[in-house]
């Protein structure tokens, strides 16, 4: 199903945060034994769909899928739901700063920072990392580099 237009406005009320062995796009398991984890976030809607919210890597931005294998991602953590987010506003506080993969990957803090980004707009919360922070914070570490 994807992005469709319908599910973004879907009212979260069940969520919890998951990891699953890192894989590389070849399929081959580059988790070296489970100390490397992709991360991402499961919602349930009120209309009773399931969606996974997460950034799969370098060459994409942070996607919402009903496609997922629930039997390969391990629950971390329960979320404890806050308000009515809706899937979109869920997606959009875990995504980068732009649509430019690398960028959004950076800004996004990798798939653990959208993951956390993910789960502090379900709780409620503020994020501890804005994302004005996180391209201050990039932009000094590029500078640095580049001196």
């Amino acid at each position: 199903m994807g992005n469709s237009e319908f599910q973004k406005q879907e009212t979260v009320y069940e969520a919890r945060r998951v990891s699953t062995k890192l894989h590389h796009s070849s399929g081959i398991d580059i988790s070296s034994g489970g100390y490397f984890k992709h991360e991402g976030v499961i919602v349930r809607t009120q209309q009773g769909n399931r969606y996974l919210i997460h950034h799969p890597g370098l060459i994409s931005t942070v996607t919402v899928t009903d496609d997922f294998q629930d039997r390969e991602w391990e629950t971390k953590e329960i979320i404890k739901v806050k308000g009515t987010p809706t899937v979109d506003e869920v997606k959009e506080s875990a995504d980068g700063l732009t649509n430019l993969p690398v960028v959004n990957y950076l800004t996004a803090l990798t798939c653990i920072g959208a993951a956390s980004r993910a789960q502090e707009t379900l709780e409620g919360k503020q994020p501890i990392i804005s994302k004005g922070q996180t391209l201050g914070l990039i932009t000094t570490v590029f500078l640095t580099f580049c001196q």
